[in-house]
């Protein structure tokens, strides 16, 4: 008897150590996965959002004009939001902002006949989700909650119950709460520095400035948000040693 109580506890010592191991590389490839998600999307946003739209206006601007060049160095982002949508099957508030912003854009633009009025949709963008941010802090479920999800569960039906279990702690809410504000000022201040440059400078010069702004300080946020994250995660785990000790 004393034998086999012997050999069980190295196996259950053996079993734990494979289960700790087990756990490690998921969470090591959850990291990866995030990682390479994070350089996809601004792989993808520096191409369609920055490059090809320069590319388009200072090609297609000798030929057609600033105003025509300008609407269609838009289109690209147009085509990416709805492709996305109809990839995804799903219609989220992002896209729906973007899409709206394109519109009050090209309608002011060829109203006014003025291709700089085109480059306001950046900052009604940034402006709408940056109020967005701010006036929903501290509800249930802020902005924040609705424009992450997609992110976190990548529209997988057993992903959002997870992502649903984790808005139920207060600490992870606590920390959506403080990127709600953090987000929404800075993209609010975002914004106003955009219309400011639409009114200041000259189309060539302004084309480049708020697209290179716009991604910017979304790349900033975005790498603020991850230490951030990380540096909460690190506190709540010590807190937890603590605990258990």
């Amino acid at each position: 008897m004393e034998s086999n109580n012997l050999s069980s506890e190295p196996n259950a010592e053996k079993a734990l150590k494979n289960e700790l191991n087990s756990n490690a590389k998921i969470n090591n490839n959850n990291s990866k996965s995030k990682k390479f998600k994070l350089i996809l999307f601004i792989t993808h946003y520096i191409v369609i959002n920055v490059a090809l739209p320069l590319a388009l206006y200072f090609s297609l601007k000798p030929i057609l004009g600033e105003l025509y060049a300008a609407i269609i160095s838009s289109i690209p982002d147009i085509i990416s939001i709805l492709w996305s949508i109809v990839i995804n099957r799903i219609i989220e508030i992002l896209p729906i902002i973007i899409i709206l912003s394109f519109f009050i854009s090209l309608a002011l633009s060829l109203i006014f006949n003025n291709a700089k009025l085109n480059e306001l949709k950046s900052a009604i963008v940034l402006g709408l989700i940056g109020l967005g941010f701010s006036i929903s802090y501290g509800f249930e479920r802020p902005l924040l909650y609705y424009l992450n999800r997609p992110w976190q569960t990548q529209n997988n039906l057993d992903k959002f119950d997870k992502f649903n279990n984790n808005w139920q702690q207060p600490g992870y809410r606590g920390v959506m709460n403080t990127l709600s504000l953090v987000w929404g000022f800075t993209f609010i201040a975002s914004a106003i520095v955009i219309v400011v440059l639409v009114f200041t400078i000259q189309m060539d010069l302004l084309i480049i400035l708020s697209n290179v702004f716009t991604f910017g300080t979304i790349l900033i946020l975005s790498l603020w948000t991850m230490i951030y994250s990380l540096h909460k995660k690190k506190l709540a785990r010590l807190n937890r040693n603590q605990f258990n000790k």
